[in-house]
């Protein structure tokens, strides 16, 4: 039933029950979507800065 109690608490989400100077006390549900939103966008940014330059540096590696 755990799975059916998830669904129920996505349902009854309203954004302004959310208390942001107490992020502990949201769902769970809500918790998880934003832990997955900034592990993304971590990826993303790590991706931008750090290989791309990387990548740069090979096709010049492989021009020469």
């Amino acid at each position: 039933m755990a799975f059916q109690d998830t669904l129920e608490q996505i349902r009854n989400f309203d954004l302004n029950d959310l208390d942001f100077n107490n992020i502990g006390s949201w769902p769970t549900p809500i918790k998880a979507i934003l832990m997955s939103l900034a592990f993304a966008l971590v990826l993303g940014l790590g991706y931008y800065f750090y290989l791309t330059d990387k990548q740069s540096m090979l096709q010049r590696a492989e021009v020469k």
